[in-house]
């Protein structure tokens, strides 16, 4: 994961051209000075300074993202380890309501996301979240009607309109354009290993029942909330902040020498090391550029797709005939599969320098295994398709985050953007908890019907924006158009 790669950064010529421009306001840093920084620096304290970086940005966040993701996740398990009967979430449209309704507060509270970073700092957001997620949690475990249960993931959609923005804006500021999506798909490997795990754990949890008069769905939201609360103050001693910071907690793990370089690589890659000022007019004028936009309709999509899975395949795995236990049981593997094959595609994106084609072959294996998972006679075919699903629109969540965090350059157009995506996030984990209706049960085929169509669409959506930027870059290449504020900037594709 540390090794580095043969990026623009490591070529003079190409460092030399990209601050021959006079137009980029971003510029921190003279092209002479960046060169020199750059040049100092070894291959080996290269790799060892990535490794530093690896472990306190990506693999710490993975971690807390992982934690935080068994306590959102949980829903499922839940239900099928008593809490649908007890607080009757059968009855009509409860289920479904019970799934989607965190996500009109992520739509409403993610707006002040932008001004929340400048204000509190990405460490200190993060690690909040954790907790409050974790104490959110556990009152999941103590509550007695259904509108309680409604209450508190009202209140988990506001904390995670600021938790997973904050993690994926957090991972690209510390990297160049072709080293993300490798960390990205770790961290979400790690990721994929709580949706996993999550069900184990809650095989064992459930085993409480009876203790303390309460149902087995009850310890598994108390002791996942507490936990979490636990790991969240943790990650707040050892979190850093922004690459450009000056306090002592940023930099304690690096030395100053190593601080320059960081620094120097980043402006080498993309110009925007250094913070540019949040406005309010900024923002909007960001949020009228189509390629976010379009960027956001594949978040949609994909979103559509995982988390109607994220939430419903324990209860796909019941209706299939298999015991709670083994329910609970069966719902890791096509996880742990899904993990694999993030790192996989991620490593092979940044080696190739490729983000659109990762994510029509992820949307492929959708496209192949909804339909098993929906109509296939023997059960061992059902599953596999379910482990191919998994595995592309796992995938493709970290594809499309590095395919956004690509294509924009400057930290307030990131905050922009990820305002933007979580548009087409909330939008499609409602379309996911709608689509697969409890009066569909146990095959849930209007919601697998749901999932074939945006996998075609959005294999559609990368097509129609490759069409452009590779249009523009030949516009670029012949001087008729400055992409993102930099006449050397260049898009993914």
């Amino acid at each position: 994961m540390s090794s580095t790669t043969n990026t623009d950064t490591e070529n003079p010529a190409r460092r030399s051209r990209m601050y021959a421009s006079k137009e980029d306001v971003f510029i921190s840093e003279s092209n002479g000075i960046i060169d020199s920084i750059l040049d100092e620096v070894t291959p080996q304290e290269k790799k060892k300074i990535l490794r530093k970086i690896d472990w306190r940005v990506t693999i710490l966040v993975g971690i807390l993202w992982c934690i935080t993701l068994i306590d959102r996740a949980n829903l499922g398990n839940a239900s099928i380890a008593g809490m649908t009967q007890d607080l009757r979430l059968n009855v009509g449209m409860r289920q479904s309501l019970v799934g989607l309704i965190e996500f009109p507060f992520w739509l409403v509270f993610q707006a002040t996301l932008p001004y929340a970073v400048k204000l509190l700092k990405p460490r200190i957001i993060i690690s909040l979240t954790g907790v409050l997620y974790g104490l959110l949690t556990l009152g999941q475990g103590l509550v007695h009607s259904w509108h309680g249960i409604l209450g508190y993931r009202m209140a988990l959609g506001t904390v995670a309109a600021y938790q997973f923005p904050t993690i994926g804006y957090f991972i690209t500021i510390w990297y160049t354009r072709y080293e993300v999506q490798k960390r990205f798909s770790v961290s979400y490997f790690i990721v994929e290993m709580s949706s996993g795990f999550s069900g184990l754990l809650a095989y064992g949890l459930m085993h409480m029942k009876g203790l303390a008069g309460m149902n087995g769905w009850r310890w598994i939201n108390i002791i996942e909330g507490l936990f979490t609360v636990v790991a969240s103050v943790i990650a707040y001693l050892l979190l850093v902040d922004m690459p450009d910071g000056d306090g002592k907690r940023e930099w304690r793990f690096l030395t100053p020498r190593e601080r320059r370089y960081v620094v120097a690589r980043i402006d080498a890659d993309r110009a925007d090391a250094k913070q540019d000022s949040i406005t309010l007019k900024k923002c909007a004028a960001f949020c009228l550029d189509s390629k976010l936009w379009g960027f956001a309709f594949i978040h949609l999509l994909n979103t559509a797709i995982s988390s109607g899975l994220i939430y419903f395949l324990p209860l796909i795995l019941r209706g299939m005939g298999f015991s709670v236990g083994v329910s609970q049981l069966l719902n890791a593997p096509p996880y742990f599969a899904a993990g694999l094959w993030c790192c996989a595609t991620g490593w092979a994106s940044d080696r190739q320098r490729l983000r659109g084609p990762y994510i029509v072959l992820n949307s492929l294996l959708c496209i192949m295994g909804i339909p098993l998972l929906g109509f296939a006679k023997p059960l061992g075919l059902r599953y596999f398709g379910i482990c191919l699903a998994c595995m592309g629109s796992k995938a493709n969540t970290p594809a499309s985050m590095a395919y956004t965090a690509n294509n924009i350059r400057t930290h307030s157009k990131k905050l922009a953007s990820v305002t933007v995506l979580i548009v087409g996030v909330c939008v499609g984990g409602v379309m996911g908890a709608l689509v697969f209706r409890q009066q569909d049960a146990p095959k849930y085929h209007p919601g697998l019907y749901t999932c074939v169509v945006a996998s075609v669409m959005s294999c559609v959506t990368v097509g129609v924006m490759t069409a452009k930027f590779v249009r523009d870059n030949r516009r670029a290449d012949r001087g008729k158009l400055v992409i993102e504020g930099h006449v050397d900037f260049r898009y993914t594709y």
